[in-house]
């Protein structure tokens, strides 16, 4: 079955805009601190070099992320599993990620917190769910995983 006669689920499609709206997100917000450098000018590059370097790395680490976002949006507009696995992967770090937050919450007693968790977490658990369905693998041409 070729890329051209796959049809692609209305869920992945969404998956993907969100994926390609928040690495455009990513990049303008990572862009967003090269004015920085300019408002510090010369002289207080000279002054506070540390600054500048962070401020530098700061914005090529944002647009590297913003740039990963972008090619698995690419990647599930086309199918490629390895754009699945890659959400996939990321989706169980934030899972566990979340469910540790969560659990500190919970032990913790802070309640304004829970509300969000809850919903981050069941967030992630729908989509894995959503990602590992049968009808979703066959579009990307997944056999085992």
């Amino acid at each position: 079955m070729t890329t051209a006669s796959k049809q692609r689920p209305t869920g992945v499609a969404i998956l993907a805009g969100l994926y390609l709206v928040y690495g455009a997100f990513k990049a303008v917000g990572a862009l967003a601190g090269i004015p920085v450098l300019f408002l510090m000018g010369p002289r207080g590059l000279l002054i506070y070099p540390v600054h500048g370097m962070v401020i530098l790395l700061m914005v090529a680490f944002g647009l590297g992320e913003a740039a990963l976002f972008v090619s698995v949006g690419v990647g599930l507009i086309k199918l490629q599993n390895w754009a699945r696995v890659v959400s996939i992967a990321s989706l169980g770090l934030v899972l566990v990620m979340g469910t540790r937050a969560l659990a500190h919450s919970v032990a913790h007693a802070i309640a304004d917190a829970l509300v969000p968790q809850f919903i981050g977490v069941g967030t992630c658990v729908v989509l894995l769910r959503y990602l590992f369905a049968p009808h979703v693998k066959q579009a990307f041409g997944a056999t085992k995983f």
